[in-house]
C-alpha cells in the first residue's frame, strides 16, 4: 500500500511525494513544485494511475510520431502526441495533457 502526500512548501509551492508502507519516498514532483493544491493534486494522482503523460517537445506535424499533433485551443500551440488525448492549461500556463480511453 501507498500514501500519496499533497503538501505546501516553505516557499508557498505545493508539491507531492509517494510513500511506501514504511515510510520512505517512492515517487515525487522532482522539485518542481506547483502554484496551487490542485494542478497539484491532478498531475500526482496521475502519475500515480499511470495516465500522465508530460508535455511531449513542439514539433512540426511532418516530424510528430505517426504525424499526430494536437493543438492547444487556448493558446493555439501545435504539439507532438502519441496518441489521442485532450490538452489543457494549469494555472501557470503549463500544458497538460490527459490520454483519451477508448
Amino acid at each position: 500500500m501507498t500514501n500519496l502526500d499533497i503538501y505546501q512548501r516553505t516557499d508557498n509551492r505545493w508539491a507531492w511525494r509517494l510513500l511506501a508502507d514504511n515510510g520512505q519516498v517512492i515517487a515525487t514532483d522532482g522539485g518542481q513544485g506547483y502554484e496551487n493544491r490542485g494542478d497539484c493534486a491532478r498531475i500526482a494522482e496521475a502519475v500515480v494511475r499511470g495516465d500522465y503523460t508530460p508535455t511531449p517537445d513542439l514539433l512540426p506535424a511532418e516530424l510528430a510520431p505517426n504525424g499526430r499533433v494536437i493543438t492547444c485551443p487556448e493558446c493555439g500551440e501545435t504539439m507532438s502526441h502519441d496518441g489521442p488525448a485532450t490538452i489543457e492549461h494549469a494555472n501557470d500556463g503549463a500544458h497538460i495533457f490527459s490520454p483519451r480511453l477508448g
